[in-house]
This record gives C-alpha cells, sequence and structure tokens, in this order.
C-alpha cells in the first residue's frame, strides 16, 4: 500500500494489476487492489472478488479479513461487513484504521456502545486520522447510552483507557 498511502492511488491500481497479471496467485497484492478500489469506491464487485481469493488463500489473515469488511462496508453489507471487522480487531486491535471501520460497520447495524467504543479508540490513536471527521460526526450522531458493557471494551483496550472516554465527553449517560 505504499503508493496509496502516500496519495498516489492510480500508480498504486496499475502496479497492483501488472502484479497479478504477472503472477494470478498473489494475496497481498489482490488484498491490497481490492482496499484500493473499495477506498475510491470503484469496481466494488471486482474488490469483492479479489478479496475473496486472498481470503481463500489466507483464511488466518487479519488484514485480509479488514479489506474484505471494508468491501462490504462500502457495498452497503453492514452486517457481513462487522463479522469480518470484528474478527480483523481481534488481532489487529491498536490498529486504528480497523478500529475505524468497525466502529463504522458497528454504527450501521445498531451496535452503539461498540461503536462508539471503536471509533473513540481509533480517535485516541490518531486523532487526525483519514476518518477522523467521519468518527466524529458518527459519533456525534449515536444515540446516547443507556448503558455500558465493558467486557467487549475490555478485550480492545487498556482500563486507563476506558476511563477517559467520559472525561473526552464519548460517553453520554441519561
Amino acid at each position: 500500500r505504499l503508493h496509496g498511502a502516500r496519495g498516489e492511488d492510480e500508480k498504486a491500481i496499475e502496479l497492483l494489476r501488472s502484479s497479478l497479471e504477472e503472477v494470478p496467485n498473489l494475496p497481498a497484492a489482490a488484498n491490497d487492489l481490492a482496499f484500493a478500489l473499495a477506498q475510491r469506491g470503484e469496481a466494488l464487485q471486482e474488490a469483492t472478488e479479489l478479496a475473496q481469493e486472498a481470503r481463500a488463500s489466507r483464511p488466518e489473515s487479519s488484514e485480509i479479513a479488514d479489506t474484505l469488511g471494508w468491501v462490504h462496508y462500502k457495498q452497503g453489507a453492514y452486517p457481513a461487513a462487522e463479522a469480518l471487522l470484528r474478527e480483523a480487531v481481534e488481532k489487529l486491535f491498536t490498529n486504528l484504521e480497523v478500529l475505524y471501520y468497525l466502529g463504522m460497520a458497528q454504527a450501521k447495524v445498531g451496535r452503539n456502545e461498540e461503536a462508539r467504543a471503536a471509533l473513540a479508540k481509533s480517535l485516541e490513536l490518531s486523532a487526525n486520522h483519514a476518518g477522523a471527521a467521519e468518527a466524529r460526526a458518527t459519533l456525534a450522531s449515536l444515540p446516547p447510552l443507556e448503558k455500558l458493557d465493558l467486557r467487549w471494551v475490555a478485550t480492545l483496550t487498556p482500563p486507563d483507557w476506558f476511563k477517559d472516554l467520559k472525561k473526552r465527553g464519548y460517553l453520554v449517560y441519561r
């Protein structure tokens, strides 16, 4: 994702397509191309096929689960996205992008407590990440919490971080 990280999406997509033409069974290249296409909102069916091929080759890969989850999110298949992103975050629990994607998917399926925790954690890791504005807007749109299930959050974050949620305004009780 080197070129994509620099904002050179076209070049990254071109290089990944070229790599896959030369060597068709490269799960990493298929995954990265699927992600690049999903980020641009382009060729989502192709992105799904690429991510599914990569997942079939490396079913244990959290990175591929993350990509396939994000592709599903971009297609509006929120329950499938949330399940895959939840799987990915189990190993990539400090990856702010995965936390952001998971929080967005959870918000779409009504898992508001978990969405709030994942989005807040992504902002805690970097207040200015690429999805930060959307994460803040989604947090603001979530209904106030009636109760908070700490069991899920405890698997995601150290206890000290959770104490800061209320102080930072991410937890609102009625």
